[in-house]
């Protein structure tokens, strides 16, 4: 037995799975006051309160990697999840409004925040989301020594759970929502055909997009009177208050990558989340030819930070867009109406079709060559 499996081993003999992550449960609003041993009245003021530590720890500190602020960002969720559709009569909308989205909290609460504290707060909010709120439909449980804490701990834990080989041991598990695996199998009897290059961004510059028709550099995006949302204009800010690679105005190109899960795609807050744009270099290259006049067209990454496709691509050029399978309804509806020729896949069923393939893999034992047979596991449910 491996010393994982030991530490996480329970009398009740429950799946490792039961044993090794917690569900976490947003209280509601009177269990939230209780818990901070304030009164309901007093909430917003409390909020306010740690905001201020929130930000004079982003201002002081640079570093992503550490989990410092996680409990303030805990309580900030858990106040934005107990405060959607309350009653009237708590006399809270006001609060309730200010945490309705990004912009309106940092208009609130936000007066004379350096832009490095915000793109520091931004790149903290999106790295609890993905490890805490965790939308992913895939999990991954490692030895203890990999750990950064004791137990894996999520929001997002319900569903119905497939094991499969751990991609690090085959004699742990990793484990997968069952509806991935249908989408999966879905995609394979599709033909899928993964695009050339990869552009990141977040749900937040949708509709501008959507009101561009095309994917715009930052450059352009300020040009056109855009307010810039996601990428490292944001987050990637130096001690000048600037963009460290675009200054005030940008980058004049979009960066794309052979890798969908590289770049600058960030959700800011809890009701966003990263979007991938897949796109063709064949299509790109003949808009370039076409409507740009180059003639000299390399797609070569020459500096280490993705390869330059111009400062704007027409939805056109979209083959396909991913999101984290939650997501995949709302995300559709958008394409629908503004990419209807492009196909919606899960960032976790790409992911899954890519890291299983038999060229990628460590060892054959991780190999899942047939998806269909665990479809026939009895799932682990948790509600």
């Amino acid at each position: 037995m491996f010393k994982f499996e030991q530490y996480f081993k329970s009398d009740t003999e429950q799946p490792l799975f039961l044993d090794g992550i917690e569900k976490r449960d947003t209280p509601a609003l009177d269990n939230l006051c209780n818990m901070e041993n304030c009164d309901i009245r007093e909430l917003p003021d409390l909020f306010a309160n740690k905001l201020k530590f929130i930000f004079g720890h982003c201002e002081k500190h640079s570093s992503m990697i550490d989990d410092k602020l996680d409990p303030q960002i805990d309580f900030i969720y858990q106040c934005y999840k107990s405060t959607r559709n309350i009653s009237p009569t708590l006399n809270l909308s006001g609060f309730s409004s200010s945490l309705d989205n990004f912009d309106i909290f940092i208009s609130q609460y936000a007066q004379g925040v350096s832009r490095k504290a915000l793109g520091n707060l931004m790149q903290r909010i999106n790295r609890f989301i993905e490890t805490t709120i965790h939308p992913s439909r895939t999990i991954a449980t490692f030895p203890d020594r990999y750990r950064n804490r004791d137990k894996l701990s999520f929001y997002n834990l319900e569903g119905r759970w497939i094991q499969i080989p751990s991609k690090y041991n085959a004699s742990e598990k990793d484990y997968i929502e069952e509806s991935i695996v249908k989408e999966i199998i879905s995609i394979q009897e599709s033909g899928y055909k993964r695009p050339d290059l990869y552009h990141a961004t977040g749900s937040a510059s949708l509709d501008g997009i959507a009101r561009h028709g095309a994917i715009l550099s930052a450059n352009k995006a300020v040009a056109l009177g855009e307010t810039v949302k996601t990428g490292e204009y944001n987050t990637y800010i130096g001690w000048d208050e600037q963009s460290a690679s675009g200054g005030r105005s940008g980058l004049g190109s979009i960066y794309t990558s052979k890798d969908p899960y590289s770049g600058y795609g960030i959700a800011r807050w809890f009701n966003e989340y990263n979007v991938v744009f897949g796109l063709s270099k064949e299509k790109i290259a003949k808009y370039l030819q076409k409507d740009k006049g180059e003639t000299n067209i390399r797609f070569e990454d020459y500096a280490g930070e993705g390869i330059t496709i111009g400062p704007d691509a027409p939805l056109e050029l979209v083959d396909i867009i991913y999101a984290d399978h939650i997501y995949l309804d709302e995300l559709n509806k958008w394409k629908e109406k503004n990419a209807p020729h492009a196909y919606i896949i899960s960032l976790e069923a790409d992911q899954l079709l890519r890291s299983r393939g038999k060229q990628e893999f460590y060892s054959p034992a991780e190999e899942i060559s047939d998806w269909h047979p665990l479809l026939e596991q009895e799932p682990i449910v948790i509600e």
